[in-house]
């Protein structure tokens, strides 16, 4: 018995132009488009997408739309902003702990501004003291009388 090869349904320039419409626009929509064009199901347009290894997943999101991210994450997050451990923090609903997350980032990253804005001001306020402390030396040798007198 010889080997049975099973035929592509796709010819070689059906396969082309479906590579490079969507290779152009990888997305939902040109596979639409793509379904028109080649008359075709859906299923078989991204199959063939994928054994063509050009496909893009769209990949997994909650229902907010956000990148999934796990109660551990959340956990390590808030305990690395605040250097220190929390114990069964992980136990605390996923929600709560989103949001006090963010909120700890937040408040870190604000409270680093401040205390860069805080330096700034110290750097500043040596700056000036400096300054004054030449301008009173000068007005002090410019007011002596005896250097006024050139003596």
């Amino acid at each position: 018995m010889g080997i049975l090869y099973m035929s592509s349904n796709y010819t070689e320039r059906e396969t082309d132009t479906l590579i490079d419409v969507y290779t152009k626009n990888p997305s939902l929509e040109t596979v639409e488009k793509l379904m028109t064009l080649l008359n075709r199901p859906k299923k078989s347009i991204i199959s063939k997408l994928v054994k063509e290894g050009v496909y893009v997943t769209r990949g997994y999101r909650t229902k907010t739309g956000e990148l999934p991210v796990s109660k551990m994450v959340l956990v390590r997050t808030i305990e690395d902003a605040l250097d220190t451990t929390f114990p069964d923090l992980e136990k605390a609903p996923k929600p709560t702990l989103k949001k006090l997350s963010d909120t700890v980032v937040e408040l870190t990253e604000q409270f680093e501004e401040a205390l860069i804005q805080v330096s700034d001001l110290s750097e500043r306020n040596s700056v000036i003291e400096e300054m004054l402390k030449i301008k009173k030396s000068k007005v002090s040798e410019s007011s002596d009388p005896i250097k006024i007198l050139g003596g």
